[in-house]
């Protein structure tokens, strides 16, 4: 019997996102990662798998250190018996001897240096030998609904979603132009986005004429934000992308 394809559930949660305010990519994440924050608080605390990855992660990453410290459920016995294996790592880190101490060089030796403590072993143990599992869980989810978005961006419902939304915040936009195989699929979805983004550009300039005193006491529109828009959009919503380091 030939097997039928079926639409993918994501794809349906991805046009029920568009119409909402900003990146629909960066929200759908979110949602996901506070649901699997829930989950993991209630049915994996006790995995030993879990708990292996909370102690080779070190724990998760600042942000979404922040999203378990306040997770809905406020489940904080949970977080302490993750972060007891966690910190039982690190004292048995520390509790390993240290590495040989380095004999100064000749020209150290000159000015009277003594030997240097090598303390690169200890450092070495103290890294994290996986990534955040949370973020393990978002970037699982990325891939997923960049895949559909690959897979659906020619069709015409999909489109129609796509121009009624606020676009793709810059970083998900490059991540999904790379992903696109079809050029006439690239161009109309590249199309799309540039209206969007022109319309924002539209926001903010009209915003900055009415800061000019000529135009004192005149209400705002959609506009009195599109500051905050921008922000958003040229560097993706909140706990997506964090903090950029070299």
């Amino acid at each position: 019997m030939k097997s039928v394809y079926r639409t993918p559930l994501r794809y349906f949660d991805l046009l029920e996102a568009f119409p909402l305010p900003g990146c629909a990519l960066c929200r759908l994440l979110l949602r996901g990662v506070e649901q699997f924050v829930d989950s993991l608080l209630y049915e994996y605390t006790n995995s030993d798998e879990m708990r292996a990855a909370f102690a080779d992660s070190k724990g998760v990453c600042s942000e979404h250190g922040h999203l378990l410290r306040y997770n809905k459920q406020g489940n904080v016995l949970a977080i302490a018996k993750l972060y007891q294996f966690v910190l039982d790592d690190v004292l048995d880190a520390l509790a390993a001897p240290l590495g040989k101490a380095e004999l100064p060089s000749w020209l150290d030796r000159l000015f009277g240096g003594a030997p240097r403590l090598n303390n690169a072993t200890l450092v070495e143990r103290l890294e994290p030998k996986s990534t955040c599992v949370v973020c393990d869980v978002m970037m699982s989810y990325e891939n997923d609904f960049i895949e559909i978005i690959r897979r659906y961006a020619g069709e015409a419902r999909f489109q129609e979603a796509f121009r009624a939304s606020d676009g793709m915040c810059l970083p998900h936009f490059r991540q999904i132009v790379r992903a696109l195989t079809s050029p006439e699929d690239a161009r109309t979805f590249i199309g799309i986005q540039k209206a969007i983004w022109e319309e924002l550009r539209n926001d903010l300039i009209l915003f900055i004429e009415k800061q000019n005193y000529e135009h004192i006491g005149e209400a705002m529109g959609r506009e009195g934000d599109s500051w905050v828009r921008a922000i958003a959009r040229m560097a993706g919503e909140k706990g997506v992308f964090g903090v950029r380091r070299p």
